[in-house]
């Protein structure tokens, strides 16, 4: 029990001093890696759930360090395994067209970008595609992105986006 809440303590530090103001996009980077070392429950997310630490770890993923962004895939992964930090996830308006800027574009690295699409399919697999924070993807435009993106990727990367659209037609039909 005691190490439960040490635990809760350090994350709420962690998260606290990621979200300062005068920080510079490595020490960031080191945060974010420690963020991503606490196993999260339910109840230390929801503590997380701060939507400074949002905008901060979205940030990241602009940040020149691949290790950064590579560091808030992975807080942004935990952090939306659990439906209320995923719902405030995406009500914020930034984090989803970051994560499709990651995947696009063509000097991010293949680990990256893989990992921003494990992201974007989780949160498609987790939320119903009604959610506002979804309309990005679910619009004409957004389909229209990802078929493009079939046309001029790598066969791997094809692969990756058809199972997308795929995963879009089903949570689309049963919901």
């Amino acid at each position: 029990m005691e190490e439960m809440r040490m635990k809760a303590r350090r994350s709420k530090a962690a998260a606290r001093c990621f979200t300062g103001r005068d920080i510079s996009d490595e020490i960031r980077a080191y945060m974010a890696e420690e963020l991503e070392q606490i196993q999260l429950s339910e109840t230390s997310a929801r503590n997380l759930q701060n939507e400074r630490l949002i905008v901060h770890l979205t940030e990241m993923l602009s940040c020149r360090n691949p290790s950064g962004k590579m560091e808030s895939l992975e807080c942004i992964k935990q952090f939306i395994a659990f439906n209320k930090p995923r719902s405030c996830f995406l009500q914020n308006e930034c984090p989803i067209p970051a994560l499709l800027c990651l995947i696009t574009r063509k000097t991010v690295q293949e680990e990256l970008k893989q990992k921003a699409q494990e992201i974007r399919m989780s949160v498609i697999q987790t939320t119903q595609p009604s959610h506002p924070g979804l309309q990005t993807i679910f619009s004409s435009n957004g389909i229209q992105d990802i078929i493009n993106q079939i046309t001029t990727s790598a066969p791997e990367d094809q692969i990756s986006q058809l199972r997308l659209l795929l995963l879009m037609q089903q949570e689309v039909d049963s919901f």
